[in-house]
């Protein structure tokens, strides 16, 4: 029996020590999902005159929680494999790609819910249509998305 109670607290250091490394970006994570839901519901509910889906709220629920347990699963790993530095880089590229697509639909909500502000107009329209230029592979993958 005190074996498994070694191996169990064992198992919870190390995944509290790897979390460790992640609580900032879990933490905009967060942030952000909580922003996007409230302003989603703003736009969807109070603007468009919807009734509010909760189906559509639970998948946004299951979507972040996806996110979560991606954003543990890379910091878990590179603390095993002893690559910090490496799932530091791996986390940081896939914090901004969230950032990225969060702040997208973020914008693409207070557009609806402001539609009159020229600077979220402007904002959106860069971040949704301009800085994907610049990136080829990921207007190859919108494009193919459409499709």
């Amino acid at each position: 029996m005190e074996v498994i109670k070694s191996i169990l607290i064992t198992l919870q250091s190390l995944l509290l020590a790897a979390l460790m490394q992640v609580r900032t970006t879990l933490a905009v994570l967060v942030l952000l999902f909580f922003v996007n839901i409230l302003l989603g519901i703003v736009a969807d509910v109070v603007i468009n005159g919807n009734k509010f889906n909760f189906k559509k709220f639970m998948y946004a629920c299951v979507e972040v929680g996806i996110y979560i347990l991606i954003v543990c699963g890379i910091a878990v790993i590179a603390h095993i494999k002893g690559e910090i530095q490496l799932g530091d880089y791996a986390l940081n590229a896939l914090s901004w790609l969230f950032i990225y697509a969060y702040g997208t639909n973020i914008f693409k909500n207070l557009h609806k819910i402001l539609p009159n502000s020229l600077v979220i107009s402007y904002i959106y329209y860069v971040i949704s249509f301009e800085i994907i230029k610049k990136i080829p592979f990921f207007n190859n993958f919108q494009k193919s998305e459409t499709e």
